[in-house]
Parts: structure tokens; sequence; C-alpha cells
């Protein structure tokens, strides 16, 4: 789980590999291609953490991940750098996977790490919830969640990909989006075109413009809970618009 790849990391490894390409602003030449995986990790955590600093509680404190693949380490440490986070509960299918990633997270972020028997159970005392994922199907439903919940949901960044519920849309006191083209097809809103009526479009310029809280600062102070997902961000969780 450590951040420095090496070579060996990919050796034997088969199929496609990430890889960014670096060119010249001079004259665009080529100047070099580099190994993006873990790069790749880092920028979807950056998300996940942007999103969770301006619109998550300040004192949240109790994270759930549901999912413990190559992204789940990085959105762990993105959210647990941006807000006082004392435990994190964790949940996959496999018990033995989810374990051993509590394990190497807690002796990594020296915070009391554990593993749940259940989606249900890992959000049940939840502040801030992240969601990374390839299901088809929600794995996080709105009625597990508390008032004032900021959810990200990182993993539905295909057209069959779905992580969290109809309701949980429907109930979040904001939704954003670093795409609302995109957020207007079907893997989020399949029978309720309705809920991306109050989205907030954040272009990925403005998106990282906002480091400075100058808009989603302002934005989550309006509101009382949210949800997040990279494609939306869905915002705290109320009853408002249940």
């Amino acid at each position: 789980m450590a951040w420095h790849y090496r070579l060996h990391h990919y050796a034997g490894l088969k199929g496609a590999q990430f890889h960014a390409l670096l060119y010249s602003s001079l004259d665009g030449g080529l100047k070099a291609m580099i190994e993006a995986d873990l790069f790749g990790q880092m920028r979807t955590g950056a998300a996940s953490g942007l999103a969770s600093r301006h619109m998550a509680n300040p004192d949240a404190h109790t994270l759930a991940v549901i999912g413990t693949g190559r992204q789940a380490r990085a959105q762990a440490v993105a959210v647990c750098a941006v807000r006082p986070i004392r435990r994190v509960v964790v949940f996959s299918r496999s018990a033995e996977r989810r374990q051993a990633f509590a394990r190497e997270l807690e002796k990594e972020l020296h915070i009391e790490t554990s593993d749940a028997p259940s989606a249900q159970a890992c959000v049940a005392h939840a502040n801030i919830v992240v969601t990374i994922t390839k299901a088809a199907d929600p794995v996080c439903l709105a009625r597990w969640l508390g008032e004032g919940v900021h959810v990200n949901a990182a993993g539905a960044n295909a057209a069959d990909r779905r992580e969290v519920d109809d309701d949980m849309v429907l109930r979040a006191s904001v939704k954003a989006t670093d795409h609302i083209e995109q957020g207007n097809e079907s893997r989020l809103t399949p029978q309720r075109p309705q809920y991306l009526q109050q989205v907030f479009g954040i272009p990925c310029g403005a998106f990282a413009a906002a480091l400075d809280g100058s808009f989603v600062g302002d934005l989550a102070h309006q509101v009382e809970g949210e949800v997040a997902d990279h494609g939306h961000v869905v915002g705290p969780v109320t009853d408002a618009q249940a």
C-alpha cells in the first residue's frame, strides 16, 4: 500500500496500463511518457478530498469507505487529510481483503480502522461516506444514512455503474458535478431526470480554482449535508427534500 512504485510492480502484468503524456509548451514536442496508475489514484482521491474539505461538516470524525480496491486508499488518505477523522470503517465483499485493508490503513494513518460485515453497518455512524466500487447496482442506500452526511460517490464513472440509490440523490441538499451533460446520462438517474434540476455544475477548471474556497466554501455554508460523485457531486444528505 506504499506510495512509491517501481518497475517491478508492473512486471508480468497483462493488459493496458495508465500513462500520462507530457508535452512541451514551447514546441509541442513529447517530453515524457509517465506511468500514471498511481497518479490516477492520487487525482481521484484529491477530488474527494477537495469535495470533503469544502462541503462536509467541519467536525466530521467518522469515515466509511465502501470498496477496498486500488483506488480506495487514496480516497481515505485524502479525506483524513482535510477532516479530523478519528475512526475509519471499511467494507468490501471479501472479508479477507477488507480486514487486510483495514490493518494496512490503520498502520499508515494511525487512525482507528475496522472492517464492517455489511455496507449498511459500514455507514451506520459515518459523517463522510466514500463509495469507490465498480458496482452496477447501488451499494449505499439513503435510508442507511443519518442527516448531514457527506457522500463521495467516486466509483461510478461508466454508464453501467451506479453506487447510490434514487432516494439518496433526491435527499441531497446539494448536487454538484464537474460535467452537467454527463450527469444527465442514465447511470445515476435512470428514472428521475428531475434530480439534476438542482445540480451545480463545476467545470474541471473551476473545480481546481475552488481550492481557495470562494465557490464551494460559500456553497457549503448554505446546506446541511452533501453527496458527491466524480461526475456528480451530490452533497449533505438531509430529509429536507425526501
